[in-house]
């Protein structure tokens, strides 16, 4: 072959390199498993073909090609979580790359190392928290009295916990009333008693006392969550949800909401939407600088992530509150 004929061939092929990498920069934000897997295969097609032709002719010049590819690349692994779940998990990853001459340096193959990392780097970072958090306890243990003044909201509610756990429903409202004798415009004491009257039936007096705990909450959304967090103490998965739900009409961006409606999810055995709350509380948090929050549900995320071996539930639709 002539050097000409050569040079021909590798303009063509160059032509065919921008086809495949403006594919690739059109369908990176794949929302199916047909998409994730046709992006893939692009993309592995573009980065062959580039090597062959770097390997094939030294007068192309294929800088500008070589930087859009890898910045699809970089794209990639910041997603690579999301990438692996729609391409089914782990062991379908790995099952699907198996199709392909994947090579341990092909960055855009090592999704799963990239991810195991991020999960390591997360739970180093939780270890770490948690050993500054036990010396603090040590510290504030010493100092309680100084520190933490008498808490009559916290202590009716954790009393009232106790009895609850006991199925003693008379012991926690009267516990409830302690708290409220105190501090009678307490949100948090009002979402309460309003729970124990409509456990014991009483829909009335629990309206009642919803409706004052709206009225003194510094806002809507505050309500919403006390109410979904004195659901969750209850053990009322759907409840959770369904407030967490109104929280979120209200603040969209809330973490806290997506963390609290995670945990009602978890409760019910609905594992994937339980994992996909977290991923977005984490994702909140982390923008709101709430590294405590973000930290929580990264470890959560992982852990669940971790017995995905476990056959999925079946999604249920959730009743209204």
């Amino acid at each position: 072959m002539g050097k000409y004929q050569q040079e021909v061939i590798s303009h063509s092929e160059a032509d065919q390199l921008r086809l495949l990498i403006d594919t690739c920069e059109e369908t990176q934000g794949a929302k199916t498993a047909d998409e994730a897997r046709s992006f893939m295969s692009t993309l592995h097609q573009a980065h062959r073909l580039r090597q062959a032709l770097e390997d094939q002719s030294t007068d192309l010049d294929l800088r500008a090609e070589s930087a859009r590819l890898a910045a699809v690349d970089e794209r990639l692994l910041r997603e690579a979580r999301k990438m692996i779940r729609l391409l089914g998990g782990d062991q379908a990853f790995i099952e699907y790359r198996q199709q392909f001459d994947a090579r341990p340096e092909d960055r855009w193959w090592q999704l799963d190392a990239r991810v195991a990392a991020e999960q390591r780097r997360t739970i180093q970072r939780i270890a770490i928290a948690a050993g500054i958090v036990a010396v603090l306890a040590v510290v504030v243990y010493l100092a309680r009295g100084i520190l933490f003044p008498p808490n009559p909201v916290g202590d009716a509610v954790n009393s009232a916990g106790t009895r609850l756990d006991a199925r003693n429903l008379p012991g926690a409202l009267a516990e409830i009333d302690t708290g409220l004798n105190q501090v009678p415009t307490s949100t948090e004491l009002l979402v309460w008693k309003g729970m124990l009257l409509e456990l014991s039936g009483d829909a009335a007096g629990a309206q009642q006392y919803f409706d004052q705990a709206r009225d003194n909450a510094a806002s809507a959304a505050e309500y919403y969550l006390l109410r979904g967090q004195a659901y969750l103490r209850l053990g009322a998965a759907d409840k959770v949800i369904a407030n967490s739900d109104e929280l979120l009409k209200l603040e969209p961006k809330s973490a806290e909401a997506y963390y609290l409606r995670a945990t009602g999810y978890e409760m019910k055995g609905e594992r994937i939407l339980a994992m996909q709350d977290l991923d977005r509380s984490a994702q909140l948090a982390q923008d709101a600088g709430n590294d405590a929050l973000y930290a929580m549900a990264r470890y959560r995320y992982a852990i669940l992530m971790q017995s995905q071996d476990m056959p999925e539930p079946t999604p249920t639709p959730t009743p209204p509150a």
